[in-house]
């Protein structure tokens, strides 16, 4: 009995140690969301507790190109630089991005079960065994995603993706404030654009009238 109340001691503190991580990654990441307007920063820092949290190897985050539906690499760590090359544009069908869309959580993959295609050749060259890919989301909508990579045999369970899970939850709402912070920019500058060529059309007009009168006052002179 002492010997399974002291494994079941063990077990417990592992479970709490492993908990606090992911809370402190989370307030980790959501500090820097709530201060900052970075989107750089704001990814790189996800990336690396997404990494952290999933004792990961290496990582890279996408973002859905909305014209073209495809995923754009805005941000790496870790990878080699043949892997980072071949994902700058990458072809969602033959990626574990595709489930993620469908399914709107995050996704493991094993990379011996992904189709065959230079991505696949490439990752198992590169020694890489597991993949989870997190949905960036805001307002029910996927705008990106971090896929996270590892050389052992890691299958993360329910539990383990909640903190990512909330990551990528932070991370989709930063990425949807800097749309809106970038639109509201843009919507100034033009504003201030037209403030200025109304200004400039009314010393035109203002410079024609003093003309015109100064004409007429020397035509009646």
């Amino acid at each position: 009995m002492a010997s399974h109340l002291k494994k079941s001691y063990a077990t417990l503190e592992e479970r709490v140690a492993q908990r606090t991580e992911e809370l402190t990654a989370l307030n980790s990441v959501a500090a820097v969301v709530s201060r900052s307007l970075d989107l750089n920063r704001i990814l790189a820092d996800g990336l690396t507790k997404t990494i952290e949290v999933l004792d990961m190897d290496a990582g890279a985050v996408f973002r859905i190109d909305p014209e073209t539906g495809g995923v754009i690499l805005v941000e790496q760590q870790g990878l080699s630089p043949e892997m980072a090359g071949l994902i700058q544009h990458l072809d969602v069908k033959i990626s574990v991005i595709a489930e993620v869309l469908a399914r709107r959580r995050p996704v493991a993959r094993r990379v011996a079960d992904y189709p065959p295609s230079p991505l696949r050749e490439v990752m198992i060259k590169d020694g890489l065994v597991t993949v989870v890919s997190i949905p960036l989301m805001a307002q029910e909508t996927v705008l990106g995603a971090i896929n996270v990579t590892g050389r052992a045999p890691i299958w993360p369970t329910a539990e383990a993706l909640e903190a990512p899970a909330a990551i990528g939850q932070q991370i989709g709402v930063a990425m949807d404030n800097a749309r809106l912070y970038n639109q509201s920019v843009e919507y100034a500058r033009q504003m201030e654009a037209a403030r200025q060529a109304a200004e400039e059309a009314r010393a035109i007009a203002e410079a024609a009238n003093a003309a015109k009168s100064d004409f007429l006052a020397n035509i009646s002179h």
